[in-house]
Parts: structure tokens; C-alpha cells; sequence
């Protein structure tokens, strides 16, 4: 997958980044690139349910104060 981008690189360390070369190398890559940010935005859609939830939990248990010795409880 990354190959094209790594043949663009190589080529763009050759010749000047106005070259044909360059730019069709480029043209090759850019299937490769949409479909690592589509693979990207699947797993995040995927895991995002995960994430929120864990982050309510965490926000939940922050915010509740369970008493303890430094809460001021003993007045």
C-alpha cells in the first residue's frame, strides 16, 4: 500500500517536484490514501460508541465525590 507513496518519494529525491514523474506518482497514490483515511474512519466509527462511553463513565465517576477524610466530612 505504501509503496506508491515510497516510489514518490524516491523519484521526488531525483528530480524536480515539477517532473511528470512526480505527479503521476502521486495520481497512484492517491487510491492508497483514500482508502487508509476510509480503513481510518471506519475503525473510528467503530470504536467511538466505546470511547464515549468509557469517557462517561470516567466523567461520571469524577464528578461524584464519595466521602472521604479530605472531603471535609467531619465538621
Amino acid at each position: 500500500m505504501f509503496n506508491a507513496f515510497l516510489n514518490v518519494v524516491h523519484v521526488n529525491a531525483r528530480t524536480p517536484v515539477s517532473s511528470p514523474a512526480v505527479i503521476k506518482g502521486l495520481f497512484n497514490f492517491l487510491p492508497d490514501l483514500f482508502l487508509i483515511i476510509r480503513v481510518i474512519r471506519v475503525k473510528i466509527t467503530v470504536i467511538s460508541p466505546f470511547v464515549i462511553a468509557a469517557l462517561g463513565y470516567v466523567e461520571d465517576v469524577a464528578t461524584s465525590s464519595p466521602p472521604n477524610a479530605l472531603s471535609g466530612a467531619h465538621q
